[in-house]
């Protein structure tokens, strides 16, 4: 049976390279988007707390195990400025 890697922002830069090497060693890897591109992504925000226990549910249906997560996802800032000046829900947005 393969291992199982999430890799959180798979979509598009780092975490496509991470994903798509992760495949090519071997690995099923389970790629959660904030906006998936076709029907092997899954739908995750970090930020939307309502989207975390489904996205493991689909990678438990799917490939029934979890062995690693790459926890890629991120987003720059929405306001520009000092980090230490950000509101408290952008701060938690962001991180």
């Amino acid at each position: 049976m393969k291992r199982v890697a999430i890799v959180t922002g798979a979509s598009r830069g780092i975490g496509s390279a991470i994903a798509a090497r992760l495949e090519a060693d071997g690995l099923a890897v389970a790629r959660l988007n904030r906006t998936p591109a076709n029907e092997n992504e899954i739908r995750f925000d970090l930020g939307d707390l309502t989207t975390h226990q489904p996205a493991i549910d689909a990678v438990l249906a799917r490939h029934g195990r979890i062995d690693c997560l790459i926890n890629n996802a991120g987003i720059a800032s929405p306001k520009r400025g000092d980090f230490l000046d950000l509101a408290p829900e952008t701060f938690d947005t962001v991180i």
